[in-house]
């Protein structure tokens, strides 16, 4: 005779079995929904991405709403952490073109900061981010640029140094303590603040245009390097 316990214990088998097969399955969902919102049928691309989310929250045993970048593995899964920025991305667009879904277009919004902050390819979404508010194409034009900003402060990003060496030469890490310094006084924050304004921009201008870039990098390289020298004295 089965006992109460024994068969709770078959059942939650069964379910985890059925959900690692839908777990195989996932990216279909999600190609699906990227297709969906291309021919611009955002309502059923949403009901995709949302299957895609609930799908890993699942086989996490989360909630959709608690997913993390913890949940996964940084080094194995780094395609599938950028591909769920992607999802949270379009969501928060889509979601952002009705006005009564502004919560969720911010929840999105910061899942996307979520899943972007420390990861390999932010300098990517934050430039996608930022062409997007120059665009001027979002409703809630204060959440977008909000959550930029937060990108771009979280992400400890120092792009033109990043671009020139990488990100964790010595030079790069310097340059970090260095804008550290200069924040610490309102000019210094000023300073900053039209550094990320303006850095992104070159640095793509950089990547576009590979000749440009190689000049810019042998007559920048030396000035950031006399500034890492700097941020080493004792009294900065």
């Amino acid at each position: 005779m089965v006992t109460r316990e024994e068969e709770e214990a078959r059942q939650k088998k069964r379910r985890r079995k059925a959900i690692i097969e839908l777990y195989k399955k996932r990216l279909g969902s999600l190609r699906k929904g990227m297709d969906l919102s291309k021919k611009g049928k955002l309502k059923e691309a949403l009901e995709s991405y949302i299957e895609y989310l609930n799908i890993l929250s699942q086989f996490h045993e989360i909630p959709e709403k608690s997913l993390s970048p913890r949940h996964f593995d940084h080094k194995k899964e780094t395609t599938e952490l950028l591909l769920i920025s992607q999802v949270y991305w379009d969501m928060a667009k889509i979601y952002d073109k009705n006005p009564n879904l502004y919560k969720e277009s911010v929840r999105c919004l910061n899942q996307f900061a979520k899943f972007t902050v420390g990861f390999k390819y932010h300098f990517v979404n934050s430039e996608m981010l930022r062409k997007y508010i120059k665009s001027k194409g979002c409703n809630n034009m204060d959440a977008f640029k909000k959550v930029y900003m937060e990108i771009r402060e979280k992400s400890g990003a120092c792009y033109v140094s990043s671009y020139c060496f990488s990100d964790f030469h010595p030079v790069t890490i310097d340059l970090r303590r260095f804008r550290m310094v200069l924040k610490s006084n309102p000019t210094g924050q000023k300073f900053v603040d039209f550094y990320y304004v303006v850095s992104p921009v070159v640095v793509s201008f950089c990547q576009r245009y590979p000749i440009f870039g190689f000049f810019f990098k042998a007559i920048t390289s030396p000035i950031l390097r006399v500034c890492a020298y700097l941020a080493r004295w004792p009294f900065l």
